[in-house]
């Protein structure tokens, strides 16, 4: 497993934690530092109403009930289990489901891992990491009009596994790669992520990358990036288009990844809320170029996000990097970029492009 231990840097409490103020970080969020977890090996199906807390699971998590609830609890996967989701709440009879202080990251590297892939749920301070995709918000059945019943709060959202197969359409529709996003949103309404950090990065010695030099020092110091040998593609082999990188050029998040990727597989998305996030990377931070256009409908309101400058796909480079791309929502969205909710480069506070 490579979760980054707590250490006595840890100083937030979890009670004063403020959104959009406090960033997330391994540091706090999670499971909880110093309260004692016992081992649960399987897979766990909730009941409805049902609480688990304080659990380390080898094994996956479902829901298909209403009011359900995981605290503090370690999500891993089973040694030998290959893929879906770390937690599953897709079935369309899983609503209110609560996961609050969680850590989920699968313990065997896998192209078909995600972390949480569902609708119905909020998480709340949890730490999600090196999946293919970090969040999906789908439901079994869902087509427009529905409600997503999702909010992601204080999350701390990072490392995505990258894989290569050797033909097309094994690990991806389309091609033989996999297209990364720490959330993609397959459609519905009412989302709301408030307060996280999203980052575009691909994972470092896990899954399918590894670092030539100190794994310790990351994400900026330069090196070169392979994909790891398997059944799929054999030996160890470079990655076209990615090489080495730094925080300038950005070329660790090159290609199909995002923060946040907006589509329509399962009905238009609609009146989001995204407010007070910090979006890291990403060939684009946010890509909406694929929903479209719904006459009539809102893509929602985000404000006060702020943003690297280290996306892939750089543009003119400085203040003009392809942070957020909207396709055709131009005046079907709020997206302030002055006053106390513009939307601005963390780093010197002006103002973002937002191309449509």
């Amino acid at each position: 497993m490579h979760i980054r231990p707590r250490t006595a840097a840890y100083t937030n409490s979890r009670a004063t934690l403020r959104p959009e103020i406090d960033e997330p970080t391994a540091l706090n969020t999670g499971v909880l530092p110093g309260v004692s977890r016992s081992n649960y090996a399987g897979d766990i199906a909730l009941t409805a109403g049902q609480t688990i807390k304080n659990l380390n699971v080898t094994g996956i998590v479902s829901s298909a009930v209403a009011n359900a609830s995981i605290e503090n609890c370690l999500i891993i996967g089973g040694a030998s289990q290959t893929g879906s989701a770390l937690v599953s709440a897709i079935s369309a009879s899983n609503s209110n489901l609560t996961l609050t202080d969680c850590t989920i990251a699968p313990q065997n590297p896998y192209w078909g891992w995600m972390g949480i892939t569902g609708a119905g749920f909020t998480a709340l301070r949890c730490d999600i990491g090196f999946a293919q995709d970090i969040i999906e918000v789908k439901r079994t059945g869902a087509a427009y009009p529905w409600t997503t019943g999702v909010k992601v709060q204080q999350s701390y959202l990072h490392d995505m596994a990258w894989w290569t197969s050797a033909t097309a359409g094994t690990i991806h529709p389309s091609d033989t790669e996999t297209h990364n996003d720490v959330i993609q949103h397959f459609g519905g309404a009412g989302t709301q992520l408030i307060g996280n950090a999203m980052h575009g990065r691909y994972a470092r010695q896990f899954g399918h990358w590894f670092v030539v030099g100190n794994s310790l020092v990351e994400p900026y110091v330069t090196v070169t990036l392979h994909s790891l040998g398997d059944a799929l593609n054999g030996p160890n082999q470079a990655i076209p288009n990615r090489g080495t990188g730094t925080e300038a050029t950005g070329r660790y998040n090159y290609d199909d990844i995002a923060c946040l990727q907006i589509g329509d597989e399962l009905g238009t998305s609609t009146d989001m809320t995204v407010h007070g996030n910090w979006f890291y990377g990403g060939g684009y931070s946010i890509n909406g170029g694929g929903n479209a256009n719904r006459v009539g409908a809102s893509l929602g309101s985000w404000k006060r996000n702020r943003f690297d400058h280290a996306q892939g796909t750089q543009g003119s480079g400085g203040d003009n990097v392809y942070a957020m791309a909207l396709g055709p929502w131009s005046g079907q969205v709020t997206v302030p970029l002055t006053g106390p909710d513009a939307n601005v480069f963390m780093d010197n506070g002006n103002p973002i492009v937002v191309r449509y």
